[in-house]
């Protein structure tokens, strides 16, 4: 018995046709949408900003990412990666008056170009320690990236990924305080997934799906960090950076072409979700949910790392590369400076 072919009608033609014709359309409605919500949130948010220093090579391929102030020289550390073919960056840019420093062209301990996404960069003694994705942390040496001048190349001093207990952290972004670093990975429901065993529910019944993890910095210790993890944190999706300053834990989120969210937990109210047993000793792994929610802003779209210079939160953002441009319509190629009321305690309220 012969299969009857399914025949195209010229009704259904035409509406498949009309349906494609209409994709562009509804694009194009949901960027402007966005630039114009966009301009609104900077309206509002960004009438304390500052700017602090224009991002470097963002029309040659440079995608900002992460940030962390030296006070030793008063300068910032950025890093990130190229949307073209080329090895992920470090610049140093001077506050006073934003000029660069040094521009490194990052390299593996084996001589070969470093491209990871380089989410995250923090500075520690003679240490400065770069995110590096699935290849966890690449360590250099400080002075070599100051002395880089424009566009040398360094070497790692070596690298060290990230394993607790047969969970693997990816290295998305990290934050240094008080002789501790915290590395945390950025998660995306559905498409970048983790495995089961990063799933913890926190104290207020939330799922949380991602991990950030605190290591000691010890100078005696192999590229500075002592591998016995003081503590772990169940964290929001899509974070793209943490600070910890005045009893506060300051997240930075962010997802694509959606506006960006800035949360502050209390650190003292934590609460463990669970322990994680290793050979060495019990780590306590605390979420941060509602229960502990001090404080959230709103910000434009792709936000990444964070850090407070001087009493004013300072963020990076990607969204005026070339990769996406967008941001170039609301005046992200540079780097701004913000008001910390709301996400750290009044001086004297604690």
């Amino acid at each position: 018995m012969e299969e009857k072919k399914q025949v195209s009608t010229p009704g259904k033609r035409k509406i498949r046709y009309l349906f494609l014709s209409l994709i562009p359309a509804v694009l194009l409605l949901g960027i402007v949408f966005i630039l114009l919500d966009s301009r609104e949130v900077v309206s509002r948010e960004y009438k304390d900003a500052e700017a602090a220093f224009a991002y470097p090579d963002l029309n040659t391929g440079f995608i900002p990412q992460g940030i962390d102030y030296d006070e030793t020289i008063d300068a910032y550390f950025l890093s990130g990666y190229m949307g073209l073919p080329a090895p992920s960056s470090i610049y140093v840019m001077r506050r006073s008056d934003g000029k660069m420093i040094a521009h490194a062209l990052l390299q593996k301990e084996d001589g070969s170009e470093l491209r990871a996404h380089c989410g995250g960069v923090g500075v520690w003694h003679d240490y400065v320690y770069a995110a590096a994705t699935n290849d966890g942390v690449y360590v250099f040496d400080r002075t070599e990236l100051l002395q880089a001048g424009e566009g040398k190349t360094v070497r790692a001093l070596g690298h060290f990924p990230i394993e607790i207990n047969e969970i693997h952290v990816t290295a998305s972004f990290l934050g240094i305080h008080d002789d501790q670093m915290t590395i945390g990975e950025f998660r995306m429901p559905l498409i970048l997934d983790k495995p089961k065993n990063h799933r913890y529910k926190t104290a207020d019944g939330v799922q949380r799906n991602a991990l950030a993890i605190t290591f000691p910095l010890d100078e005696s210790k192999p590229l500075g960090v002592n591998g016995e993890p003081l503590a772990m944190y169940a964290i929001p999706d899509s974070a793209q950076g943490i600070l910890f300053a005045d009893n506060r834990i300051v997240v930075s989120c962010a997802m694509g072409l959606f506006q960006s969210h800035v949360y502050a937990f209390d650190e003292t109210k934590l609460k463990e979700c669970a322990v994680l047993k290793t050979a060495g000793k019990n780590i306590p792994v605390y979420g941060l949910d509602d229960s502990v929610l001090t404080a959230s802003r709103v910000f434009p779209p792709m936000n990444e790392e964070l850090d407070i210079v001087s009493g004013r939160l300072v963020i990076a953002n990607e969204s005026a590369s070339s990769r996406y441009m967008i941001g170039k319509e609301y005046g992200m190629d540079y780097c701004y400076t913000f008001s910390c009321q709301g996400l750290l305690p009044e001086p004297g309220g604690e």
